[in-house]
């Protein structure tokens, strides 16, 4: 549903003319679209949880490690708190606690699609919240708005050896595109 543009003081006004109309505006701005916003919410609340558990269990030993266990490549070995995603060598991946399938049938997908759109697992795996359809429409408009690159960086692609490793083709036009501030 597309709201128009209303100052405040009209706002005010519709709100103690109608409340009926305050009820359904509060409705309509409780989900929020904006990731960054999201974000800022989200980020020192999760800060604070880290520091709390660091507080409480930052002595606790969660194993002990061999050295077949180094040489092995870490197999079995609890390095590092990575909450985004956690492999299981029986049951697969699990993305913010779902497997595949739950985030196949879970994730917002396009029209007539299938499979969820990547703008639904990216806002999984940042959030750790299940997108609506609103916040994944409104994430690639983002994206789309953001997706022209400038011409230096183009150029600057364009001239690249084709045996640079596209890792570091990407970390090139990113570097380039954030001098000029189009990566915020």
């Amino acid at each position: 549903m597309n709201l128009p543009r209303i100052t405040s003081m009209k706002l005010i006004e519709l709100l103690n003319v109608c409340p009926a109309r305050a009820t359904l505006l509060r409705r309509l701005t409780t989900e929020q679209t904006n990731l960054k916003a999201l974000l800022q919410e989200k980020i020192p609340k999760e800060q604070e949880k880290v520091r709390e558990f660091r507080r409480k269990h930052g002595s606790t030993k969660v194993g002990e490690v061999t050295v077949n266990m180094l040489y092995g490549g870490m197999r079995g070995l609890k390095g590092l708190i990575w909450e985004t995603s956690v492999l299981d060598p029986e049951e697969g991946i699990r993305f913010r606690g779902l497997s595949i399938p739950e985030c196949r049938q879970r994730l917002p997908k396009a029209k007539r699609g299938e499979e969820p759109l990547p703008e639904g697992l990216f806002w999984l795996l940042v959030t750790g919240d299940v997108p609506t359809q609103t916040q994944v429409q409104t994430l690639s408009k983002e994206w789309a708005h953001r997706a022209e690159l400038p011409v230096h960086v183009v150029t600057m692609l364009n001239n690249m050896p084709v045996t640079l490793h596209p890792h570091d083709a990407v970390l090139g036009g990113g570097d380039g595109a954030q001098q000029r501030e189009q990566i915020r």
